[in-house]
């Protein structure tokens, strides 16, 4: 979508501008009954007009004390609060239709009073706080209803960076700055990364003293793709991909990856069954951050305290190379671990077995390939690295063996 397009949506229907840039489906918005408020009303008791019509429409879930829904809202304003945290003020477009569009023409004094009126949300505990400026994209879900609908938190940032900042943002310095510099947004989001310990997200099994803990080397990029626009804009921290709601999971194969990554690995699994009927191709995809950790850590030795080149375990081993945390294509949802066993594979025998062969032959056709040395169950999603504004390692463009490749009698199906 055009830059003047977004703005024009953003001006005038909020609905359409979230749908637009980030493919979301907005909850239901029929009126059911649902009380109006006149423009003397709200002017009168904001709040008050704001609390009967939300309790008419939210769900409120007792033990959470907050809402079930993730709401998408836009961000009309961000600010560091008294606390430290990052918050903003933002307008959820399914329920604030009767208070206005703080984003059209108008009176500064009048925007800032509308903005006022508005909600303040801040990020869950435990996700990571992303940078956020006027036109930001988030999901929300507000607080019970005793606080009169006032506040809630962020769950998760679909579209941090909008494709441009409203007229008015662009007088906030803070923002303009923020939005304008790619180097700046990046490199604000890779400090964020640095200090995820305290939300629990690293794991406990980090030395801390090894080049890569706590986030150190954990890359950073934005999602930037002619042929999956719909995400253009999302920033993507390596481990952290549950804020930005790019996360797909196949319940057959147990995979979890991006969505364009899914479409192609479902399309590889359904000739593999075809291949050979009665077997599913099974697999994990996604690793967090912390998940990789974990991983690392089983390559630490005496030789290798930070697990750095190994391939073996503390007990000598053979369990193949770990990526740094952070930079694994796991961590980017761009590759999957074929579970060998569950996939009708022969254990021992997995770089003769016709299954591995196959894939090794014909994976490239759905743009995956084995990507990494001497590990016979780890296929990379090629087009990735291609689909980013940079940044991450280029992703493998072709096998690491040969094995069945030239092999006349491997047919497709």
């Amino acid at each position: 979508m055009a830059d003047a397009d977004a703005l024009e949506l953003l001006k005038s229907d909020l609905g359409s501008y979230v749908a637009s840039l980030t493919g979301l489906s907005l909850p239901d918005n029929a009126d059911g009954g649902r009380r109006k408020f006149s423009a003397a009303d709200i002017k009168l008791d904001p709040m008050s007009a704001m609390s009967n019509l939300f309790s008419n429409k939210l769900e409120t879930n007792i033990l959470s004390k907050k809402t079930s829904h993730l709401y998408p809202a836009v961000v009309c304003l961000s600010f560091v609060d008294a606390g430290g945290l990052r918050s903003c003020k933002a307008a959820v477009p399914v329920l604030h239709d009767s208070i206005g569009n703080p984003f059209r023409d108008m009176q500064e004094s009048e925007r800032a009073d509308m903005i006022s009126h508005f909600p303040t949300f801040t990020f869950n505990e435990g996700l990571a706080q992303t940078p956020l400026v006027p036109g930001s994209i988030v999901l929300v879900s507000f607080d019970n209803p005793y606080n009169r609908w006032t506040s809630g938190v962020i769950e998760k940032v679909p579209m941090p960076r909008p494709t441009d900042l409203p007229e008015y943002a662009m007088s906030i310095d803070s923002a303009k700055e923020l939005w304008g510099n790619p180097d700046n947004w990046l490199l604000f989001a890779g400090a964020g990364l640095s200090t995820i310990g305290a939300g629990g997200l690293l794991s406990p099994n980090d030395p801390g003293n090894c080049e890569w803990s706590n986030g150190a080397k954990a890359y950073v990029t934005e999602w930037d793709s002619t042929a999956y626009p719909q995400w253009n804009g999302t920033l993507l921290r390596n481990g952290l991909l549950e804020e930005t709601g790019m996360l797909e999971k196949d319940p057959v194969s147990g995979a979890q990856l991006l969505p364009p990554a899914m479409e192609d690995f479902k399309k590889l699994a359904i000739a593999y069954a075809k291949k050979f009927p009665g077997k599913t191709l099974r697999g994990s995809g996604y690793r967090p951050y912390a998940s990789q950790v974990n991983v690392r850590v089983k390559r630490i030795t005496p030789k290798s305290p930070c697990g750095d080149g190994s391939q073996h375990n503390a007990a000598g081993q053979f369990i193949g190379f770990a990526a740094t945390p952070g930079r694994s294509n796991h961590g980017w949802g761009a590759a999957v671990d074929i579970d060998r066993p569950a996939s009708g594979w022969t254990k021992g025998q997995e770089g003769d077995s016709p299954e591995f062969r196959w894939v090794n032959k014909f994976g490239k056709d759905f743009n995956f390939v084995f990507g990494v040395r001497n590990e016979h169950w780890h296929i990379d999603w090629m087009p990735f690295s291609s689909q980013t504004t940079g940044g991450v390692s280029k992703t493998a463009q072709k096998s690491w063996t040969s094995e069945g490749q030239d092999d006349a009698s491997i047919t497709l199906s």
